[in-house]
């Protein structure tokens, strides 16, 4: 037993380090006496659990994806850096394209198996403070899409809103 510990130790003294800015682990890690890496690991292993044997497979990924995302932007608009900023929408763009993703294409990736597991992992390296793995897939995938038809997009664009201002203009003189 003791030399799981030894084992496990590097990593929770890495978790509660890396998770040293999301203040309710924090909060929680000191009312419990443990470590903030102790909560973060344990909750990552129930919800991996929970994907494993599929009871609340949707629900735990949403909830992992979206959590610990939507306090740390929260925190990041409330600071006055611009770096986190930068960060957190960027996890955004990609979590939402994500998304899409998966609900165009579900039910057939739902059909591999293990694929909430995948995702489940996915979404930890898209917001793990180390490997920022958004920033990553931004960059490498989506930035260099959009900049390739952000004209062609923001001709359409143009073209919607002089279409929603005709209509308006049409409703408000009738």
């Amino acid at each position: 037993m003791q030399a799981v510990l030894n084992i496990l130790q590097p990593i929770v003294d890495n978790l509660s380090k890396d998770f040293e800015k999301f203040t309710p682990v924090v909060i929680l890690s000191q009312k419990l006496g443990v470590k903030p890496g102790h909560i973060v690991g344990a909750s990552f292993a129930v919800g991996l659990f929970l994907v494993i044997t599929g009871l609340g497979s949707d629900f735990v990924t949403a909830l992992i994806g979206f959590l610990y995302p939507a306090y740390m932007s929260f925190k990041a608009l409330e600071s006055p850096q611009v770096e986190d900023d930068i960060q957190w929408l960027t996890y955004w763009v990609v979590f939402v394209l994500l998304n899409f993703l998966d609900s165009v294409l579900g039910m057939v990736l739902s059909l591999i198996p293990l694929y909430h597991l995948a995702k489940l992992v996915l979404y930890v390296y898209l917001f793990y403070p180390k490997s920022k793995g958004a920033t990553v897939i931004y960059n490498s995938f989506i930035r260099p899409l959009l900049k390739k038809y952000e004209g062609q997009i923001d001709q359409a664009l143009n073209k919607v809103n002089n279409v929603a201002a005709t209509v308006e203009g049409k409703l408000h003189q009738e």
